[in-house]
């Protein structure tokens, strides 16, 4: 995992960093539609499934740019050839672009050991 940190125009520190995951943790198929994932005494008829908007979010098989700063993560896909050697307006512009992320909080218990 390669990693860099830079400031933006408005002079906010971001951690910037390449997330690939392993071969077994991409899904090369949607479970949902793949007939495999269907127990043989599943009744529903219909897709219950509520979509926000008529777009899906893109899968992020391939790998990805994560872009932090405290409360927030952006990613962006694909992850551009040779982002390391970028400027810090280059990496201001591919954060610009990139979609807005959750940021995951750590259990109480995992934080309270790193604060010792």
């Amino acid at each position: 995992m390669a990693h860099k940190q830079f400031t933006d125009s408005k002079g906010t520190e971001w951690f910037v960093f390449d997330v690939t995951p392993r071969a077994d943790e991409r899904r090369s198929y949607d479970r949902r539609r793949d007939g495999r994932a269907q127990a043989p005494d599943d009744r529903r008829s219909e897709d219950r499934r509520v979509a926000v908007s008529g777009q899906r979010p893109p899968r992020f098989t391939k790998g990805w740019l994560c872009f932090e700063k405290e409360g927030e993560r952006r990613r962006l896909q694909p992850i551009p050839d040779g982002w390391t050697s970028l400027t810090d307006a280059q990496l201001e512009q591919l954060l610009e672009s990139a979609s807005i992320a959750p940021v995951r909080r750590r259990p109480i218990a995992d934080r309270s050991a790193n604060e010792r």
